[in-house]
């Protein structure tokens, strides 16, 4: 006949009673994985130690997680860009800028968007680093691989594009003036 191990004990009253001493023991090794004040694996003399095993686990907490991924308006939707990318009839001015005068105009935007002004110099594919910041600071619709395809096969354009979508958002922002 097998042998059934000892049912699990249940709280009784009687236990806080003088003199109750628990049936439980602990395993064999217990003592050598705990270190008392004393420095030793056992119980300082005159103590007595008392061994009752876990009958409630802590229950989990749940927690919630908030991510926020830019997006400007704060709705959760992303925008289109204000002006389209062939654009250059909205803002011939800062067209014409970008044209004749290309690292002025890169200073500019860089120095528009909170960049050093040497990021156009120091660092390789700057623009396309720009549309990618902006974009998603402003919660505008794309991907980093349109933004890529398009600094790359149209630099002036997104150039300007920037420029325009900078401006925009200047005039959108409540208390300015521009």
């Amino acid at each position: 006949m097998k042998s059934h191990p000892p049912a699990a004990q249940v709280y009784a009253p009687e236990q806080h009673q003088a003199g109750y001493q628990p049936s439980y023991n602990p395993p064999p090794d217990y003592h050598h994985s705990h270190s008392y004040p004393s420095g030793t694996s056992h119980p300082p003399s005159g103590h007595h130690v008392t061994y009752a095993p876990v009958t409630h686990q802590p229950m989990n907490q749940a927690t919630n997680i908030v991510v926020n991924t830019g997006g400007g308006s704060g709705s959760g939707r992303q925008r289109q860009w204000s002006t389209k990318i062939c654009g250059c009839c909205e803002d011939i001015g800062s067209c014409v800028f970008a044209l004749f005068c290309t690292p002025c105009s890169m200073i500019q935007l860089a120095t528009k968007s909170d960049e050093c002004c040497c990021l156009p110099f120091c660092v390789p594919e700057a623009l396309m680093a720009l549309r990618i910041k902006i974009r998603a600071k402003e919660g505008i619709e794309g991907s980093i691989c349109r933004d890529c395809v398009c600094s790359a096969c149209c630099p002036l354009l997104v150039l300007c594009q920037l420029h325009r979508e900078i401006d925009n958002i200047g005039r959108n922002k409540p208390g300015t003036n521009l």
